[in-house]
Order: C-alpha cells, then structure tokens, then sequence
C-alpha cells in the first residue's frame, strides 16, 4: 500500500513537474514569437526606407490610409477599389517638397512604366508591355512591394488652345464634360490592372489613383516616358505604373517574400 502511495505520489509530481515545463516552454517560444515579429518590422522598416524617399513613403501611406476609410463608400460601384481626387490632392499637396503637388516628379525616383492610351484604344502597345515586363517585375517582390497605376482624371488643357492667338476653341468632349475625363481615365486604369493580373500580380498588391495631376515633359527622365510614334500625342492619357518597394508600419504585414 505505501508502496502503491509512493508511486503515485512520485507520479503526480512528475506530472507536476512536466506541465510547469511546459508552461514555461510556452511562455519561453511566446517571447521568441514576439521578438521575430520585432525584428520582422524592423527589416520591412529597413526595406523601406532603403528603397524609397521619405516623401514617396509619406506620400503612399497617407493615401493608402484615406483610401481605406472611404472604400465602404465605393463599394459595388464602378470606382471600387480606385483612389480618387478627394483622397490623394492633398497628400500629394504635403509629400512635394516644393508644395506644387508635382506627383511625376515625386515619383520618379521610383521603376516605372507608361502607356498612352487614346480614347477609344482598347489594347496596350506591345513595346510598353515588355518594357513592364523587363523593368518591374523581374526582381523578388518584398512583403512592402506594391504597384501602383495611376491614371489623370483631368483631360489636356492644352488640346483645344488657338497657340497663334491665345483664345480657346470648342475643347474636345472629354475635356469640356469632366464626368467622360474621369471616365476615360478609370477605362485606361482597367485596361493596365487587367495585365498586371494577367502577368500573375495578386490584386491585393495592386494601388489604383485616378486624379487631376499636372504633367511637363521636362518631368520625364527618360525618352521612353515620353509619347512614340504610333501612339496619341496626349501626355495626359498616359497611364503610369510605379513599382513602388516601401511601405510606411501601417501598411506591413507579417508575410514572407514572393517570388517574381
């Protein structure tokens, strides 16, 4: 009888002795959990402020945030998903260094691509697709990674314009009907989001903007950014897409790198 006691007494405090073991393994990998997590958004912190300025980061996370407070307002309309005017002039207003809401300039330390697309255009420029293709998505895409397409939601106030005598002529349609201008470039932004879909880019790494922005062609780098032959002359029907490798915390999740 004492003998049975003894084992289970023995027992029981091996028992004992196990689960409190266990708690304190818990509690030892529940810290270890919490310091990859740190050290995850210490990394992502790193990534982004490697890859883009200040500016840019600001310029991403405010909208992105205004964004997200106004898409139940959009939902199940033909804007949905899409960043628009009331969203982005703003920030962009507060991330130009020179307060003049330049948002090429801004953006130019940043990959990118752009196709012109006229209105009635219903297929991209082969060229410009493998000029994507070659510039944006070859490199391993970040947990920050997204992509950006942007579409002016204002037509050219230059088309139109007597240049000899300085008086205005009848504007084209979508110029003198703004609700066809924002139309239009909504269009230009679905035909872009539809190829990165089809190039295998999730959705939930794809921005849309369509909003009023100024353009001068001495805002383009490079001679591509500008109109070619075969393609409208219109600077403003262009649809840009910024591979954009930076996120402000709001936007970081705990998610591991993709590949290409």
């Amino acid at each position: 009888m004492l003998k049975n006691m003894a084992r289970w007494g023995a027992g029981l405090l091996c028992l004992a002795m196990v689960s409190c073991g266990v708690e304190q393994l818990e509690k030892r990998i529940e810290g270890l959990e919490g310091a990859v997590r740190d050290l995850h958004r210490e990394l992502q912190l790193t990534w982004a402020n490697a890859l883009c300025t200040g500016d840019v980061q600001q310029l991403i996370e405010r909208v992105s945030q205004s964004c997200a407070a106004a898409a139940e307002a959009e939902r199940n309309t033909r804007f949905e998903g899409v960043c628009r005017e009331s969203d982005i002039g703003r920030h962009l207003l507060d991330a130009d260094p020179r307060g003049q809401g330049r948002f090429l300039s801004l953006m130019n330390s940043q990959r990118h691509s752009v196709f012109y697309i006229a209105p009635g255009q219903n297929s991209l420029v082969p060229r410009r697709v493998e000029k994507l293709k070659t510039r944006l998505l070859p490199q391993r895409r970040l947990p920050t990674t997204k992509f950006l397409i942007a579409s002016n939601s204002a037509a050219n106030p230059l088309i139109g314009r007597d240049k000899g005598k300085g008086r205005g002529k009848t504007p084209p349609p979508n110029q003198a009907n703004p609700e066809k201008a924002m139309d239009e470039g909504l269009r230009r932004i679905d035909l872009v989001n539809n190829l990165l879909l089809e190039l295998g880019i999730p959705k939930s790494l794809i921005l849309k903007w369509l909003f009023s922005f100024p353009i001068d062609s001495a805002e383009f780098q490079r001679e591509d950014d500008k109109t070619a032959i075969g393609e409208t002359d219109d600077p403003y029907s262009g649809v840009w897409v910024f591979r954009v490798d930076c996120a402000e915390p709001p936007l970081l999740t705990p998610v591991t790198p993709d590949g290409p």
